[in-house]
């Protein structure tokens, strides 16, 4: 009995030993599964992973090609002939190696508002002419005046400034206009463009002319209250009295009035004075070419 029942036992133990056997082998199939997908899984993200991060050299081409800043157009410049010594309009400043004046900064505010450069190249106006006739240079710059004899050989522009003639009195003085000069005497220098528009206009203006040697002579006479006034060129009158060169007041420009303009080389195309006259017409309408005319005294 006792042999049957440890028989038994016996076979109940190797039954229960194969059966955990079998559960052990079905866990490690599991596991060698999920280790296997675990594998598997992991190659995968890191092939995506590194699938992401390459870039062929196609691509940082096209990329560079992207973010490369565009090419800077150079400006094209143009060599402009002026007066080396007629104050306001251009003169040389020495102390700073550069043309300064009304002409001079009126360009470069055009210059500057169409995108293109300017070269200054100062002679004196007898020579001006030849010098330009040379072809050397892309246009004038100094205060000439639109006579209408030009424009067969020239480009030219749209006016920038009225110069003419203006008469000067003192400041206290209740001369406001030409009428109130009639019966008084005026003066001028011998020899000057202000002498021969009021010898001209003398019927009209009905004013009596004492002629001077020189501004100094005249002025003097202007002081000591032998003349009423004197006949000067407007711009030249209104900024002197506009830096304190002498006391007065301008009755502004009121005889012999001719528009300045910029003239272009007949060589050319006249491009560049179809982009002197957009430019003087945009910085007219920004205010900028206002600004420039206060800065001389020319703002009424």
């Amino acid at each position: 009995m006792k042999k049957l029942i440890a028989l038994m036992l016996a076979l109940i133990m190797i039954l229960s030993l194969a059966a955990c056997a079998g559960g052990r082998d079905d866990d490690d199939d599991d596991d060698d599964e999920k280790v296997e997908e675990t594998k598997k899984g992991g190659k995968d993200k890191a092939e995506i992973s590194l699938d992401f991060g390459h870039k062929d050299e196609d691509e940082d081409k096209d990329e560079d090609e992207e973010t490369a800043a565009p090419p800077v157009e150079e400006k094209p410049v143009y060599r402009i002939l002026t007066d080396e010594n007629y104050p306001p309009f251009e003169y040389y400043d020495g102390g700073n190696d550069e043309f300064v004046g009304l002409d001079i900064d009126i360009m470069n505010a055009i210059a500057d508002e169409m995108g293109f450069a300017v070269e200054f190249y100062g002679i004196s106006f007898v020579d001006l002419w030849e010098e330009f006739e040379n072809g050397d240079y892309d246009g004038i710059m100094a205060a000439i005046s639109d006579t209408g004899y030009r424009d067969e050989e020239f480009y030219v522009s749209d006016g920038y400034f009225t110069d003419g003639i203006t008469f000067v009195v003192p400041e206290d003085s209740r001369v406001d206009g030409l009428d109130d000069l009639k019966g008084s005497y005026v003066g001028v220098i011998n020899g000057s463009y202000a002498q021969s528009v009021v010898e001209e206009e003398k019927a009209d203006l009905g004013v009596e002319i004492l002629y001077y040697s020189d501004f100094d002579m005249m002025y003097d006479a202007f002081e000591e209250g032998e003349i009423t006034a004197f006949a000067y060129e407007y711009p030249i009158a209104k900024s002197d009295i506009h830096n304190g060169a002498y006391e007065g007041k301008d009755l502004g420009c009121v005889l012999s009035p001719q528009s300045l303009v910029f003239l272009g080389n007949s060589e050319g195309d006249g491009e560049l004075v179809e982009l002197f006259n957009e430019g003087l017409e945009r910085i007219q309408d920004s205010g900028v070419y206002d600004d420039i005319l206060e800065e001389y005294g020319f703002a009424d």
